[in-house]
Order: C-alpha cells, then sequence, then structure tokens
C-alpha cells in the first residue's frame, strides 16, 4: 500500500479513513518503541 493515499487504502480494505489512520499512527507508534527503546542498543 505505499504510496497510496489513506483514503485509496481504506477504500481497498473496506475500512474508514480514519481507521487507516489510527492504524498507521498504532503501528508507527510500535515501531517507534522497538527502535528507540530497544535494551541492545
Amino acid at each position: 500500500y505505499s504510496g497510496l493515499s489513506q483514503s485509496a487504502i481504506a477504500q481497498r480494505l473496506g475500512i474508514s479513513q480514519m481507521h487507516v489512520s489510527r492504524l498507521q499512527r498504532n503501528a508507527l507508534g510500535k515501531l517507534k518503541l522497538s527502535l528507540f527503546n530497544d535494551p541492545a542498543a
């Protein structure tokens, strides 16, 4: 889904654009935590 707008993703998945926004925000938050809170780093 790279390069697609949130609206285009929502339409393809059959969900709302707001839900896509929340999913992206949550995923980015988890990614940031895993990158910056890695005890091995």
